[in-house]
């Protein structure tokens, strides 16, 4: 087979030119080609699901792509319109950072097909031109991307006003380690107190095991049904003696027995 007739995935070059794949971490280098796999030469948007990023990527977990998804945002390479539940989380690639973004759309404006109205996740502007222009630029920069990183989708807003943003990311992280979708009526339960018993368990083992073992527990955690806690078996044996001994209603199972996602 012929070179030229082989698929591709088309990267810009300034993105090595101008140092930004060295400032990448790995996870952001490994989600933003993956999605251009997805797209044409003409950059168009891209949908693919959370399942087969992880299986492209190989990430483990769905907040390593949310993780990387933020990292992306906040350096203006893409704008991201978080599904619905019903649909995948829609992205569109920017290079308005590039300077002469002749044939290049920016997308940043853009609804997903067929959902007009609902907003990217990613803001006009770009922060990571200012950034290379030099440190005049300095305030602007850290603002647009601080206020990307909050990382609250649109919908959510009203559950943010109520609970606080702090609360409602930790909500949506939840969401993502049980493997549920980070719509309202989910984030909220969690908030309201309905699916609260690893929250509650969290803030009682933090101030007694460092942090890299919570986190380990915490991405070990496969559900929270509000009365019990179900933890991937793979976890170190240290830390499911504490889970017994400090939570009481904990149960182990192995990758293969892992529950659906409801």
């Amino acid at each position: 087979m012929k070179g030229e007739s082989l698929p591709f995935a088309k990267l810009v070059t300034a993105l090595f030119d101008r140092g930004v794949w060295a400032r990448m971490s790995a996870a952001a280098r490994a989600l933003y080609p993956v999605l251009l796999r997805f797209s044409d030469g003409q950059f168009k948007g891209v949908y693919p699901g959370a399942s087969r990023l992880m299986e492209l990527t190989g990430f483990k977990h769905k907040k390593s792509i949310r993780e990387a998804r933020n990292e992306l945002i906040s350096l203006g390479l893409i704008t991201a319109t978080r599904g619905t539940g019903r649909t995948n989380t829609y992205y569109q690639f920017r290079f308005d950072w590039v300077g002469d973004t002749a044939g290049y759309p920016t997308g940043a404006l853009q609804s997903p097909p067929g959902e007009a109205g609902r907003a990217p996740q990613g803001v006009p502007g770009h922060p990571l031109r200012m950034d290379l222009e030099g440190p005049t630029h300095n305030q602007i920069h850290i603002s647009i991307t601080n206020h990307v990183q909050s990382g609250i989708p649109a919908e959510l807003e009203n559950l943010r006003k109520r609970f606080g943003e702090e609360r409602v990311r930790r909500a949506l992280s939840e969401c993502d380690l049980a493997g549920l979708d980070g719509n309202p009526a989910n984030v909220e339960s969690i908030l309201s107190g309905k699916r609260r018993l690893w929250s509650a368990t969290r803030e009682k083992l933090a101030g007694m095991i460092s942090p890299d073992s919570l986190r380990l527990i915490e991405e070990g955690l496969l559900a929270d049904d509000g009365s019990s806690l179900r933890f991937d078996a793979g976890l170190p044996a240290h830390l499911k003696k504490i889970l017994t001994r400090h939570t009481g209603r904990v149960e182990f199972v192995h990758s293969t027995e892992k529950p659906a996602a409801k």
